[in-house]
């Protein structure tokens, strides 16, 4: 038996040769590229159909694409915001130990001190609108007396004339003068006074002596100025008066009265 296949092709019938030739057709209409599919789809008239599904299909992929990053990003972050982080009550609550070595035990004790509470507030004294009286002792002067109530020396003068009269050393122990509220005079009325001569004679208007609540001078009642209905030996303060002013000087006691000194130059 004669083996075909070691016979050249030139010496074989022709129907071996056209036995061959399909195999090779069938390995050509395998390969198919994408124009060819693209042609088809074009043919059948669904081109613009599957532009719109192609264009849909990659908007999904791309929307699925980010959310999935922006996914992954937030998760992320929530870890970290997860992390255990000690509470505030227990941070406010950790004491603080210091290391007192070196330091003055005194210094470094648990011993503090506790201010007691004041339950009564010092405050300014209240300015008087009302005479006092006061008893004078053994050493003081009107020098001293008036220093103490915060007084000119000459109002305690014009506010006791008729007690010292016009000598500012007739001060003993045991006599009682009165102490204005602040520097002015006081008169004792008298019968036929005038509040224009009284007011003019301590160089203030009636007005001031008229005005001052402690006077209890009603205007109502009052009457002319001239002639004024105020009881006879009645007090009258007169504010910020001020009389005729003689010059004196304080009086000094020696222990040694016969020694004398000079003294200057």
């Amino acid at each position: 038996m004669t083996d075909k296949a070691n016979i050249p092709s030139e010496t074989l019938p022709e129907d071996d040769l056209q036995l061959t030739e399909p195999e090779e057709q069938i390995e050509t209409n395998k390969t198919i590229t994408f124009d060819q599919i693209w042609n088809k789809i074009l043919h059948f008239g669904l081109g613009e159909t599957t532009v719109r599904i192609g264009t849909a299909v990659a908007s999904l992929i791309l929307i699925a694409l980010v959310v999935w990053v922006m996914s992954r990003f937030f998760l992320k972050a929530e870890k970290s915001n997860d992390l255990p982080t000690a509470p505030i009550s227990a941070l406010e609550s950790t004491p603080v130990v210091f290391n007192a070595g070196g330091l003055n035990p005194i210094l470094s004790s648990g011993f503090s001190v506790f201010r007691k509470a004041q339950l009564h507030t010092i405050l300014p004294p209240k300015p008087r609108s009302t005479m006092t009286e006061y008893t004078i002792v053994e050493g003081d002067s009107l020098f001293g007396i008036a220093e103490k109530f915060g007084l000119k020396p000459e109002s305690l003068l014009w506010s006791n004339q008729h007690i010292l009269g016009n000598d500012p050393h007739n001060i003993y122990p045991g006599v009682t003068i009165l102490i204005p509220p602040f520097d002015g005079a006081v008169y004792i009325w008298a019968e036929g006074s005038g509040l224009n001569g009284v007011a003019k004679f301590y160089n203030v208007t009636p007005d001031a002596i008229v005005d001052w609540p402690a006077n209890q001078l009603d205007r109502a009642t009052l009457g002319d100025f001239s002639f004024p209905n105020i009881p006879i030996g009645k007090l009258l303060f007169i504010p910020n008066g001020y009389g005729e002013f003689s010059d004196w000087l304080e009086q000094y006691n020696r222990d040694e009265p016969a020694t004398s000194s000079i003294t200057g130059s």
